[in-house]
């Protein structure tokens, strides 16, 4: 029964849940402010991609005998990056308390895909940690959110529909992303020892 109640926590962590619903987000902003959004996708991108990296970069030195974080949770990055980026939506503007008990359900909605990750024994608490980070630095960023010009919304977008698009196409073809990080953690691992 915990098993069960801890999976279906983890699955508010999952990319194919916030992904799609980042896209959501990203197009309620754009009809309020265009340089918003922007930052929203921003975000993101960073987010997906800084995890990515982690991942790869644990895994190839995992496999050269390094091991410190193996697999960043992705999870608990997105969970970290999107709950905390919506308090920062939602919360501006809202009364003091009423903002802060969305504070607390942000972060406690990114604890708990956390801890599940754990609690299946997925990650280990450095992998969370690590995860988490990111998406708290990634939210900062989004909290961050400087004036864009016009070229720069444009930038952004394309980036996110392209992220948006590989991740469907690998979805579609029945690839786990971490199956491709993992392999191109090997990969570099491989190009690293080659280089001693």
């Amino acid at each position: 029964m915990l098993h069960e109640i801890m999976l279906g926590i983890s699955r508010f962590g999952e990319s194919a849940l916030l992904l799609p619903l980042s896209v959501v987000v990203a197009v309620a902003l754009f009809l309020r402010e265009p340089g918003e959004a922007a930052g929203w996708m921003r975000a993101v991108l960073l987010c997906i991609t800084a995890t990515a990296l982690a991942k790869v970069a644990g895994y190839a030195l995992d496999e050269l005998g390094l091991t410190l974080v193996r697999s960043t949770s992705g999870h608990a990055a997105f969970a970290a990056m999107f709950y905390v980026g919506l308090w920062k939506v939602f919360g501006r503007g809202l009364p003091h308390p009423f903002a802060g008990l969305l504070c607390v359900a942000a972060l406690g909605m990114a604890v708990a895909v956390a801890v599940s990750r754990v609690a299946l024994n997925m990650h280990s608490v450095r992998e969370i940690l690590a995860g988490g980070l990111v998406g708290l630095v990634t939210a900062l960023v989004f909290a961050a959110r400087p004036v864009w010009a016009r070229w720069q919304v444009a930038a952004v977008s394309i980036a996110f529909l392209v992220v948006v698009a590989a991740s469907v196409t690998l979805h579609a073809h029945g690839l786990r992303s971490e199956t491709v990080l993992r392999n191109a953690g090997l990969m570099v691992a491989e190009a690293l020892a080659r280089r001693s």
